[in-house]
């Protein structure tokens, strides 16, 4: 006889006189939800060419929940959490309702192409992932750009640098161009071309203006800076620092030379650039030089150029100085030391 006999939830089977009994089987945990999965709702909004001016770039995304069920906020994370961020959110979204996500973006400090997205994971089977993505072009309110190929300057030459004013701002904003520019003595700074406007990408008007800065001799090497300012009708609009390197008239390149030892003769070669004024070289010493030529001054684009061909024995270097001196007949130059770094 074989049936079936129901105990207490349980089920048995009768067969043969044995009961066989079967326990409910429990159900294996569902596998982990990937906080971000591949294929996430996707939400974008182009703030365009925008100016950085520092102030942050808000915007609310807005997104509506599909389903007649509430689902729950998991987390909210922005790729670049130190350039921007999410304000709070609900926790639950009612079945039905939109979800709005307040983001920003900070500008200080940041210009060219931005892509900051911001993750939203929800427990809905409908939408567990929300993907907003915002794009913005940022670029300098005012900027300062170099007209000149050359920025350095040369011990005891004047010299002038040309720079490109540019002031840029929102069409329908009432905001002053500069109408002056003026700098701390012993430079002097003026306008060298009229104002010309136009309208830019996004409707961002931009002004534009060169101007020249006339820099005195330096006497010594190092750095030069000073300030610009810019000011309008209303009062100042901008300023903004500059530094130029000086340099010696007359330099080695390269200004250090390194060989092996082991590789007996080689030979390395040097060109000695002069900024100002035609030179010759006298003499070169040091104690690995095997031998020297030195080529005829080549000038191009007022610089004249010496090329010193040096052959150099690493087997000579001694553990005081392995220098090459150079001597010349330049006023201010008179002598190079080039360094040598001998290698085992």
């Amino acid at each position: 006889m074989i049936g079936w006999i129901g105990v207490t939830g349980l089920v048995g089977v009768l067969i043969s006189g044995l009961i066989v009994v079967a326990l409910p089987s429990t159900p294996s945990p569902p596998p982990p939800r990937s906080s971000l999965p591949r294929t996430p709702i996707r939400i974008v909004h182009n703030f365009g060419t925008t100016i950085s001016d520092g102030s942050p770039l808000r915007h609310v995304f807005r997104i509506k929940n599909p389903s007649d069920q509430s689902f729950r906020i998991l987390e909210a994370t922005a790729s670049s959490p130190c350039c921007s961020g999410i304000e709070p959110l609900p926790d639950i979204v009612p079945g039905g309702d939109w979800l709005s996500i307040p983001v920003f973006i900070r500008t200080a400090g940041r210009t060219g192409p931005q892509q900051v997205m911001f993750a939203i994971g929800t427990d809905s089977p409908a939408m567990p992932t929300i993907l907003c993505v915002a794009l913005a072009d940022l670029v300098e309110g005012f900027d300062l750009e170099p007209l000149d190929r050359k920025n350095d300057l040369v011990v005891g030459r004047p010299m002038k640098m040309v720079y490109r004013a540019i002031h840029r701002r929102v069409a329908d904003v009432l905001e002053a161009a500069p109408t002056s520019v003026s700098i701390p003595p012993p430079f002097q700074v003026a306008f060298i071309s009229p104002a010309r406007e136009r309208i830019g990408p996004d409707h961002l008007i931009e002004w534009q203006r060169d101007l020249a800065i006339e820099i005195p001799a330096p006497e010594d090497m190092g750095r030069l800076a000073t300030t610009l300012r810019f000011d309008g009708a209303d009062g100042p609009v901008a300023s903004r620092s500059l530094s130029w390197e000086v340099h010696p008239p007359l330099r080695a390149m390269p200004n250090a030379l390194v060989i092996n030892a082991s590789d007996g003769v080689v030979e390395r070669h040097i060109d000695l650039r002069s900024q100002d004024l035609p030179f010759s070289i006298h003499d070169v010493e040091g104690s690995i030089i095997v031998d020297h030529r030195v080529d005829e001054p080549l000038v191009i684009e007022g610089q004249a150029t010496c090329r010193l061909t040096l052959r150099l024995d690493g087997t000579r270097a001694s553990e005081r100085s392995n220098a090459v001196r150079i001597a010349t007949d330049h006023r201010i130059v008179p002598e190079l030391r080039i360094p040598v770094l001998v290698l085992p």
